[in-house]
């Protein structure tokens, strides 16, 4: 099957939390479809560098995004910032000329806001939802919300990462052209590149706070600029030998806001497996977000204890979590864990246990692939009802 993959980044290297789900299922699908990628990216130069490895497994097409605050002509100043940033009249000629000229079989978007791309097609068409957006930015929800609800309503089939998700989706749309399409788990956190620096050693005896995730990403900034300016420092108050370290993409903006001297800032690393095997805690402290956390995965599956909030629980309710929600309650939750080696050790090995039933990468592409597959028999169902 020929599918016209559209996303908001070249897939690799994965940074994200979104392009570690794509990097892991399309280099995968790209066994047994013909994928091309059709990517409106805000980092052009930096994605050319990285083709090679995509293009082992599918054909790329970089489009760069719409400088910020800047609309094409076809776009409406009503549009939601999602929605504009992928507007690039380069990117919807392409996907208009491949669709005209035949031989694509599904048109797969990753993120309601990529579906305006399409224009009017009878290719059938998966919207993939990683979180509902109106829940992550509350200053354009009602905007959003709209998009998103229209979008879905035109889609032949929709997808969602939890049942939660699926359930609002239905509620929308009906029950019928909702489908699950989930994370896997048994990734490696170390990259594929020579562009990242070595990881940290870690001296043992220290406690140490993990903080790991893609900072580019507003709400992670959001809960790394918690765990540098309140929770972190309170952890330390009462753990002062402790260490909290940050790590990811774009963690370096949050240098200035780490003032406190066992507070620590690592960037982008070529891997994360000596974080978390030194990690006490993994301490994840969202107050937005949609979706299944990947780095909460990482973690589960590595047997961390793991302090997160109810944003961060969404999609692993049954998982061996300590749930707080407010900075005080978030760091006094970790500081009772660092304290405590009994409950710590109890939670890391339940961690491990729930982590070792998680779904796998090879199971989550045959979702994707049933997905697919039922987005097109559904669409040729359709026009084969439509013409008797």
């Amino acid at each position: 099957m020929n599918v016209l993959f559209l996303t908001s980044h070249l897939p690799f290297p994965p940074l994200s939390g979104g392009r570690l789900r794509e990097f892991e299922l399309l280099r995968r699908l790209g066994r047994r479809h013909q994928i091309e990628v059709c990517a409106v990216t805000r980092t052009l130069e930096y994605d050319r560098g990285h083709l090679e490895r995509m293009r082992t497994f599918a054909s790329v097409n970089l489009f760069e995004s719409p400088p910020f605050g800047v609309i094409n002509s076809d776009m409406t100043t009503a549009s939601s910032f999602l929605r504009s940033r992928s507007a690039s009249a380069e990117a919807t000629a392409f996907v208009k000329s491949r669709l005209a000229g035949g031989g694509v079989d599904l048109v797969h978007c990753e993120g309601f806001y990529m579906h305006g791309l399409t224009e009017a097609t009878s290719v059938p068409v998966f919207v993939m939802e990683q979180n509902i957006e109106y829940h992550v930015w509350p200053n354009e929800a009602d905007r959003i919300r709209a998009e998103e609800l229209e979008v879905w309503r035109r889609a032949t089939y929709c997808g969602a990462l939890t049942e939660e998700d699926a359930a609002l989706m239905r509620c929308a749309i009906g029950p019928q052209r909702v489908l699950i399409s989930f994370n896997g788990s048994d990734h490696s956190t170390t990259f594929e590149t020579d562009h990242y620096p070595l990881p940290a050693e870690f001296p043992r005896g220290n406690p140490v706070v993990l903080c790991p995730g893609n900072f580019a990403y507003p709400p992670t900034y959001e809960a790394g600029v918690a765990m540098c300016t309140t929770i972190g420092p309170a952890i330390l108050d009462s753990v002062p030998d402790g260490r909290v370290i940050l790590v990811g993409n774009e963690s370096e903006r949050l240098a200035p806001l780490a003032e406190h001297p066992s507070i620590e800032i690592h960037g982008r690393v070529s891997s994360l497996e000596p974080y978390y095997a030194a990690a006490s805690v993994v301490a994840c402290p969202l107050s937005l977000g949609g979706g299944i956390k990947i780095k909460l995965l990482e973690a589960l599956v590595r047997g961390c204890a793991i302090v997160t909030t109810d944003v961060g629980r969404q999609g692993l309710e049954d998982a061996p979590l300590v749930i707080a929600n407010g900075s005080q309650t978030f760091a006094a939750q970790v500081v009772r864990l660092l304290l405590d080696l009994d409950a710590r050790t109890v939670l890391s090995q339940r961690a491990l246990v729930f982590g070792a039933l998680l779904p796998k990468w090879d199971a989550a592409a045959e979702q994707l692939h049933e997905c697919w597959m039922r987005t097109v028999r559904a669409r040729r169902a359709s026009v084969t009802i439509a013409h008797q």
